[in-house]
C-alpha cells in the first residue's frame, strides 16, 4: 500500500510539522484533530487550494509533472521526465518544497501524491490503448497510415496492425516525426490535454490551422479513429505529448531583478526620493479632504464619482483628474472617505410619500469624510503616512485601475474590484518581498521595470499574479508616489515598515515657528508642527506647500477668525509667540482694524433683527441699494428689522462689504462653526491580516500587512507549541479512528447547532458544523463562494440567516446585506 500521508505526517519532526502548520494554517480549523484527521484535512480541496498559492512556478511544474505521471511514479522515471531541464539539486529542493506542504512525498524509491490534487489539479483525460482502436481499423484505412509513415503497407491486415503499433510504441520515432510537425499541431494537442482525448471532424471548419492539424495526425497514425466522425489520441502518445507540449520548459531559477549597480549615493538618492514622496502624498490627501469637505462630491446612479466632479477636485488640487481620482481611491482605501449612499425607501412607503406632496428626484448619494479623517488630520505625518500605506496594503483594486478589456475604466469608489478572485494585497506584498533583497533594484526604465517584475512575480507567484495588462506597472507606480520604492529599490520607509520599527526619524522635524512678513504673508520653511498649522490655518489661507508652507492673512480670513470666537488682541499675542522676527505692522494693522469694525452689527434672530452702536450706520445700512434684498426697515435709532433669516442678512452685510457680527437673543455673541457632514467609519472585516482600526495601527501591525506570511495570525509558532506537542504524543493507534489521543484544537461550538437533513450535502461534516455554529451563534465565518459566472471569491459573512436552499448575511466584501446560494458554497471556515 506504501507510506499514508498520516503515516507521513506522523514520522516527521517537530521543526516540519511547525513549517507545515504555519504554512497551512486552515488544518488547524475543526473540531478533534488526529493524525488521520489531520491527513484527512490536508486533503481537502479548499485546503490544497491554498496552499498551491505558496507555490513558485518551478515548484509547481514539478507538481502538475508528479499529476501527470500519476501517484507512485518512481523517482528514476520522475528524473528521466524533468530531469534534462534541471538539475538533481533542484529536483531534491523543489520536493522538499513539496514535502513540506504536505503535497508530495517521497516514499523509498517512489514518490506519493496528496490523494486530493485528483481534483484539485486533474491530469489530462487518456484515451483508450492504441491496439483497442488499432484492432477496429480496416486494410484500408492503414495503408494510406503506414505509406507517410513510410512503412511497408503490403500485407496480411493484422500484420499492417502490428507495424503501425510498433511505431507508436518507439518513443524516439513519435519524438523524431512529431519534431517535422507543423505549428498548428502543438496547439491541437494542448486543446486535447485540456479539453479531451477526442476530437470531431466537425471542428476543421471553424478553424484551417486546426483542420491541418488534425489531417496531419491523422494521416499518420497519432489520431485514431474513434467513430464515424470522430478522432483521438491514444493513451501512449499523452505523455510524449504532455512533455512535448505542457512541459516543454522548466523555469527552476527566478528571473532576475537586478538592472544596474548601486553605490552609496544612489543610496542616499533612494532614501531622498522615498522621504519627498511621502510628505508630498500626505500633503496630497490633506488638501483632497479639505476639498471634499467644502463640497462633498456626488456619486453616479451606477456608482462611483463621475468626471465632472473629478474635474471640480482637480482644479481644487491643482493636479491632473487622474491624479485626484488616485488621491480619492487612496483616501477611501484608508477610510478618510466613504460613498454615503441614501436608504431606498419601499415602494409602499413612497408611494404615500409622492400623495402627500409632489415627486421629486431621489436625492443622489455623497463622498463625505469620515470620523477617521479628524482623528487622521490630528496625527503628525509619519502616522497619517502609516494610515495611508496601511489602506493602500489592504486594498483589492489599484488605485489607478488599468485599462481593461472592454475599453472601460473603473471610476474611483465605483465599490467593486477587477475581479473578486484576485487578491492584490497579496501581490503587493509579493512585490516587496522581491525587491527587499540584497542588491535588487529594477531598470530605470518604467517599461523594463514593469517587465522584469511581472516575470519575476508569475514566477514566484503563477497561481495568485493575475494577468491583467499594465497591473504590475500601476502597482509599480502607487508604490513609488507612497514612497516605498525610489528608483527602483525598496525604500528605506518601507523595511522599516517591513521589521516593525518606525519611520518618524527619517521625516524632517516638524517647525514650530513663522516668519510673518510685510506682505502679509507667513512662511514656514519645513514640515509645520500640528499646533502652528490650526493657528495658521485658522486666520489665513494656505497658498503653497512642499518644502516651505505660505500663507495669506486678508480681511476675511481674520474676520473668520473672529467669528469662530477669538479676539484681535489674542490673535496678535498668539501670532506673537510663534513669530522668528515679531509682528510687522501690517499686519498688525489689518487684525486690529478687522477686529475694531468686527461686531459693530450685530445680527439677532427676530426675523431677524439688525442692532448697530451708531444710528448713523444704521441708517446708512437701510438707505443702501445692494442690501434691499433684505427689505431692512429701521425700527428705532440704530435698531434695524429684516424678514430674512439670520445666515441670509449675515451674508448680503458681508458682501456689501460690513463687517457684522452675530448675536443671540440674549446679546451673546454666537461662536459660527460650520456643521460638518461625516460619514460612518469603514468596518474592517474580522478575517483581515490586521485588526485595529486605521488610526491605530502601530508597526507589528503594518509590518505583517507588508510582509507576504500566512493570512492567518493564529499560525505563528508559539501558538502552534500546544497543538504540536499534543500531536507529537498521540500514538500510533490513533490513526485508526478511535477518539482516544486525538488532538482537539479548541472552537466554540453550540451542541444542539445543525443543519437540516439534506442541506449542504457537498460540505464536510466539519464544515457544516461550522456553518450551522454560525447559524446558531450570528459569528462570522469565511466563505469561499463562486457567482453564476463561475468567479471565486473569499468572503467574511456574518449575522447568518437560513431560508433554504439560501443563505442571507451581512457580508464584509461588499459592505452590504447579500444572499448566497448553499450549492454555490464551496467551503465554510471560521472567521
Amino acid at each position: 500500500m506504501g507510506l499514508t500521508l498520516a503515516t507521513y505526517l506522523r514520522q516527521r519532526s517537530r521543526a516540519d510539522l511547525e513549517a507545515l502548520l504555519s504554512a497551512r494554517p486552515d488544518l488547524l480549523d475543526g473540531t478533534p484533530v488526529s493524525w488521520r484527521g489531520l491527513a484527512e484535512r490536508a486533503c481537502e480541496h479548499v485546503s490544497l487550494r491554498a496552499a498551491l498559492d505558496h507555490l513558485d512556478l518551478f515548484t509547481f511544474q514539478l507538481l502538475d509533472a508528479l499529476v501527470l505521471l500519476g501517484d507512485g511514479v518512481s523517482r528514476k522515471r520522475f528524473d528521466g521526465f524533468v530531469g534534462a531541464r534541471a538539475t538533481r539539486a533542484q529536483l531534491d529542493a523543489g520536493l522538499d518544497s513539496l514535502e513540506r506542504l504536505a503535497l508530495a512525498w517521497r516514499d523509498g524509491p517512489v514518490v506519493r501524491l496528496n490523494g486530493g490534487l485528483r481534483y484539485v489539479m486533474p491530469s489530462p483525460p487518456a484515451g483508450l490503448p492504441a491496439a483497442r482502436r488499432v484492432a477496429a481499423m480496416s486494410g484500408q484505412q492503414l495503408q494510406p497510415v503506414l505509406r507517410n509513415l513510410g512503412l511497408n503497407h503490403k500485407g496480411p491486415v493484422d500484420d499492417q496492425r502490428q507495424r503501425l503499433l510498433a511505431f507508436l510504441a518507439d518513443r524516439k520515432a513519435v519524438v523524431a516525426r512529431l519534431d517535422k510537425a507543423p505549428a498548428a499541431v502543438d496547439e491541437l494537442a494542448r486543446l486535447l490535454l485540456t479539453r479531451g482525448a477526442q476530437i470531431s471532424l466537425y471542428e476543421q471548419a471553424a478553424d484551417p490551422r486546426r483542420a491541418e492539424a488534425l489531417s496531419w495526425l491523422r494521416d499518420r497514425g497519432m489520431l485514431l479513429p474513434a467513430g464515424l466522425q470522430t478522432f483521438e489520441l491514444p493513451r501512449e502518445l499523452r505523455d510524449i505529448v504532455i512533455e512535448r507540449v505542457q512541459l516543454a520548459r522548466l523555469d527552476p531559477v527566478r528571473p532576475d531583478l537586478t538592472g544596474r549597480a548601486t553605490d552609496a549615493t544612489e543610496a542616499l538618492r533612494v532614501d531622498g526620493s522615498a522621504v519627498h514622496a511621502m510628505t508630498e502624498i500626505v500633503l496630497a490627501v490633506e488638501r483632497l479632504t479639505e476639498a471634499v469637505d467644502a463640497e462633498p462630491p456626488a456619486l453616479l446612479k451606477s456608482g462611483g464619482v463621475g468626471v465632472r466632479d473629478l474635474k471640480r477636485l482637480a482644479g481644487k488640487l491643482g493636479s491632473s483628474v487622474w491624479d485626484a481620482s488616485v488621491l480619492l481611491e487612496l483616501a477611501a482605501a484608508a477610510g478618510l472617505v466613504r460613498a454615503e449612499v441614501p436608504i431606498p425607501v419601499s415602494a409602499p412607503r413612497l408611494r404615500q410619500r409622492q400623495r402627500a406632496r409632489p415627486a421629486s428626484a431621489p436625492e443622489p448619494g455623497r463622498v463625505l469624510l469620515t470620523e477617521t479623517c479628524d482623528q487622521w488630520r490630528a496625527r503628525d505625518v509619519a502616522a497619517r503616512w502609516v494610515a495611508l500605506v496601511a489602506g493602500w496594503a489592504e486594498h483589492p483594486r489599484p488605485l489607478a485601475s488599468p485599462d481593461q478589456p472592454s475599453g472601460q475604466r473603473l471610476l474611483p469608489l465605483q465599490g467593486c474590484q477587477l475581479d473578486p478572485a484576485v487578491d492584490l494585497s497579496q501581490l503587493k506584498r509579493q512585490a516587496l518581498d522581491l525587491l527587499d533583497t540584497p542588491d535588487t533594484c529594477l531598470s530605470t526604465d518604467p517599461a523594463a521595470a514593469e517587465q522584469s517584475l511581472a516575470a519575476a512575480l508569475n514566477w514566484a507567484a503563477p497561481l495568485t499574479t493575475p494577468f491583467l495588462p499594465g497591473l504590475i506597472g500601476v502597482l509599480l507606480r502607487e508604490a513609488e508616489s507612497l514612497g516605498l520604492v525610489a528608483l527602483g529599490h525598496l525604500a528605506e520607509p518601507a523595511r522599516r515598515l517591513r521589521s516593525a520599527r518606525s519611520v518618524a526619524d527619517l521625516l524632517p522635524a516638524p517647525v514650530g515657528r513663522v516668519t510673518l512678513q510685510a506682505d502679509l504673508t507667513a512662511l514656514v520653511a519645513g514640515p509645520p508642527a500640528r499646533d502652528l498649522a490650526a493657528l495658521l490655518d485658522g486666520m489665513a489661507r494656505r497658498e503653497s506647500r512642499g518644502g516651505a508652507t505660505t500663507w495669506r492673512f486678508t480681511p476675511d480670513t481674520v474676520r473668520a477668525a473672529l467669528d469662530a470666537g477669538a479676539d484681535g488682541t489674542g490673535l496678535l499675542a498668539e501670532l506673537t509667540s510663534v513669530a522668528t522676527h515679531g509682528v510687522p505692522q501690517p499686519l498688525s494693522v489689518l487684525i486690529g482694524d478687522v477686529a475694531r469694525r468686527h461686531g459693530q452689527l450685530r445680527v439677532a434672530a427676530a426675523g431677524c433683527v439688525v442692532r448697530a452702536e451708531d444710528a448713523a450706520l444704521a441708517a446708512e445700512v437701510a438707505a443702501s441699494r445692494m442690501l434691499q434684498s433684505l427689505q431692512l426697515r429701521l425700527v428705532a435709532p440704530g435698531v434695524l428689522v429684516s424678514p430674512m433669516p439670520v445666515p441670509v442678512t449675515l451674508e448680503a452685510l458681508r458682501t456689501a462689504g460690513y463687517v457684522p457680527a452675530h448675536e443671540d437673543d440674549k446679546g451673546l455673541p454666537v461662536i459660527e462653526r460650520r456643521a460638518r457632514a461625516r460619514a460612518a467609519a469603514r468596518v474592517r472585516a474580522r478575517g483581515s491580516r490586521v485588526g485595529a482600526a486605521e488610526s491605530e495601527l502601530d508597526g507589528a501591525g503594518l509590518a505583517m500587512l507588508l510582509s507576504n506570511g500566512p493570512t492567518r495570525p493564529e499560525a505563528h509558532p508559539a501558538d502552534l507549541a500546544p497543538v504540536i506537542d499534543r500531536l507529537l504524543t498521540v500514538s500510533a493507534d490513533s490513526g485508526s479512528g478511535n477518539a482516544r489521543g486525538a488532538v482537539v484544537i479548541p472552537f466554540p461550538r453550540s451542541a444542539a447547532a445543525s443543519l437540516p437533513d439534506g442541506l449542504a450535502a457537498h460540505m464536510t461534516a466539519v464544515e457544516r458544523a461550522t456553518l450551522a455554529e454560525a447559524l446558531a451563534s450570528g459569528q462570522p465565518v469565511h466563505l469561499t463562494y463562486v457567482d453564476g459566472q463561475g468567479r471565486t471569491s473569499q468572503r467574511t459573512v456574518e449575522q447568518l440567516d437560513l431560508d433554504p436552499p439560501y443563505l442571507r448575511g451581512y457580508c464584509h466584501l461588499r459592505q452590504e446585506d447579500r444572499t448566497f446560494a448553499l450549492t454555490r458554497v464551496l467551503s465554510v471556515a471560521p472567521a
